[in-house]
């Protein structure tokens, strides 16, 4: 086990700083050529108020952890995705899924085509997946005629355990219904 070098914390033998905070505040501290060691809170506060990076917003806010540069998630999802996709990214859409960017990023902004909320980047079931109809194209794969639009994992586990049924959805939510009112009949 090792030392941080900025805070004295215990960390791993592979390791010199606890996490970037702290890294960043000993670089601070060297760089400047001032002696002893500068604390998380005050090297968050050294940075002020910052301008999010999202092209379109330019909001001020006050970081929270190291590394911030996005005033919300928001601004971090539209950012990451639809703005600057990687060409990985733009590739596996127009070979996989004959789909352009632009046309992604219309599917992005309106959210999920199950239940209207919006995607979340930083939570894996609320990232959005294509939906299609798996009888016409593999999966991983969708065209126009099979595509249905794009949903949440979450929506899409629902879906795709319920064999893109129907009636096995619709059974199911009456199943949910009559159940609520037996159980609030009861109270």
């Amino acid at each position: 086990m090792n030392k941080c070098l900025n805070c004295g914390q215990q960390v791993p033998a592979s390791l010199k700083y606890c996490d970037k905070l702290c890294r960043c505040a000993y670089h601070s501290m060297k760089h400047s050529r001032k002696l002893g060691t500068l604390s998380k809170e005050d090297a968050l506060a050294a940075l002020g108020e910052l301008v999010c990076k999202y092209t379109t917003c330019g909001a001020l806010f006050t970081p929270e952890t190291f590394g911030q540069v996005y005033c919300s998630k928001s601004c971090r999802d539209k950012e990451a995705l639809l703005i600057r996709p990687s060409k990985t990214f733009e590739q596996k859409l127009r070979w996989n899924h004959k789909l352009s960017v632009e046309y992604y990023q219309e599917l992005f902004e309106k959210g999920c085509a199950v239940c209207s909320e919006p995607f979340d980047m930083g939570d894996r079931n609320l990232i959005p997946c294509i939906d299609h109809n798996h009888k016409c194209c593999k999966i991983g794969t969708s065209c126009t005629r099979c595509r249905r639009g794009l949903i949440h994992s979450k929506c899409n586990l629902i879906l795709g355990h319920a064999d893109d049924s129907p009636l096995l959805l619709r059974q199911a939510a009456h199943y949910l219904e009559t159940h609520e009112k037996i159980q609030m009949q009861m109270l």
